[in-house]
């Protein structure tokens, strides 16, 4: 959420999706700092990186709780990072139905290019 600019808070724990995971999810301590890492639902690549945040976002937010400037946001973040409706149909089914209804019911799907 921070990243795309939805949120000011800086999350404390740091969550690591990555092709390397053999277990779904699992802490690992860094110095003093927890990150979790998670296997990721399809290969990521430098190609598919952004539209899966995407994705992942929309699995997470609450569709009430985006706003006509939080929609605003969003747009900003696919037009920047270059996620278009094709890819986020390509990728939509490795993710919970959640993910897309958030993203209906939100109205976020009408400002992806």
């Amino acid at each position: 959420m921070n990243q795309a600019g939805l949120s000011t808070q800086v999350p404390n724990l740091i969550e690591l999706v990555t092709n390397n995971e053999s277990t779904r999810v699992r802490n690992v301590m860094i110095g003093s700092q927890c990150v979790r890492a998670r296997r990721s639902r399809t290969p990521v690549t430098k190609d598919n990186v952004k539209t899966l945040q995407f994705l992942d976002l929309m699995n997470s937010i609450t569709p009430g709780g985006i706003d006509e400037t939080g929609r605003l946001m969003l747009s900003k973040f696919t037009k920047a990072s270059k996620v278009t409706r094709t890819l986020v149909t390509q990728y939509a089914g490795f993710f919970p139905a959640k993910a897309t209804k958030n993203m209906l019911e939100s109205g976020v799907i009408y400002e992806i290019a």
